[in-house]
């Protein structure tokens, strides 16, 4: 994962760090934290090294692309250009135009299956949330726009190559750069479910492993009202209340990093007036007698 703080690193803690190649330039238009990296449209590109992404796999990231710009905008690859080449690419653009697809392209060296949006999906002068879930055993592959499937044609093959170095902004063979912005940058090795890749656009900063009971968020008592926050934002304290008795609650940072637990508090009504941890933006998550889960985002005021 990459959030491009300042850094190409790899915050998962897997090693595999970015390099920033012919310029890329941090830049404070973010989406999340406070940067993000400029690609100049020429020859900038990340190149992130072998990834071994296996047979199945998903990326999302934040894109942002200005207006008038025509030709393929690629996000990420581990190929060169030309559709049947080995291994995957992920842009915006059909060749030669500036239809705002989102597409997918996948070869293996003499085939070549793609998966791509209607036209005019992508929103330019905006920042998008593309995520892209591959499942090559099972010739699966689907495209997500702001959490929400946006795949109008998929055919993707079943043997190309996931094990190559991969560039994001760039086709490795210097080909289609990116006129733009990214920021938060992932890949999984895995296919993350289409509720884990809604999440990623509603819950910033949390890891897929630490959402993951966003699937589990499946309340019993329809009749009861979601628990509340308040004040929000908050400064030194805040209070929860719920129609329903407040079982635990859990308090996630920007990382996906549990800052706070609360177990069996077994009441309608709790001050929150210890939470230490740093940062100005958290996600609370609340269970309830029933055993439904909620979630609150939660900001806290400078002043």
């Amino acid at each position: 994962r990459y959030t491009f703080e300042n850094s190409a690193s790899d915050i998962s803690g897997n090693g595999h760090n970015g390099v920033l190649v012919n310029g890329v330039s941090f830049n404070s238009k973010s989406k999340e934290g406070s940067k993000s990296i400029k690609l100049d449209g020429i020859n900038d590109y990340v190149n992130l090294g072998t990834l071994n992404l296996g047979n199945q796999f998903s990326f999302a990231t934040w894109v942002y692309i200005p207006s008038g710009n025509s030709n393929i905008q690629t996000l990420a690859a581990n190929t060169s250009s030309g559709s049947t080449r080995n291994g995957f690419k992920i842009f915006v653009n059909s060749y030669g135009t500036s239809d705002r697809r989102i597409i997918v392209e996948t070869g293996n060296g003499s085939l070549s299956g793609l998966i791509r949006t209607p036209a005019l999906t992508f929103s330019v002068n905006n920042w998008n949330h593309i995520a892209v879930v591959l499942d090559r055993t099972n010739k699966i592959g689907n495209i997500y726009l702001n959490g929400k499937n946006v795949t109008s044609e998929s055919s993707i093959l079943t043997d190309f190559s996931t094990n190559s170095p991969v560039w994001l902004g760039m086709m490795t063979n210097i080909a289609y750069p990116m006129l733009g912005y990214l920021d938060d940058t992932r890949f999984y090795d895995r296919a993350l479910s289409a509720a884990e890749v809604s999440a990623l656009t509603t819950l910033p900063g949390l890891k897929a492993a630490s959402i993951a009971f966003i699937q589990e968020t499946t309340p019993q008592s329809m009749e009861a009202a979601q628990p509340i926050a308040y004040p929000n934002p908050f400064r030194n304290e805040f209070e929860i209340n719920s129609d329903l008795l407040i079982k635990d609650i859990q308090i996630f940072n920007l990382t996906g990093t549990k800052v706070y637990e609360k177990n069996n508090i077994l009441s309608d009504h709790i001050i929150v007036n210890d939470l230490i941890a740093t940062g100005q933006l958290f996600i609370v998550k609340i269970t309830l007698e029933d055993n439904s889960t909620h979630v609150v985002k939660l900001s806290r005021s400078a002043y």
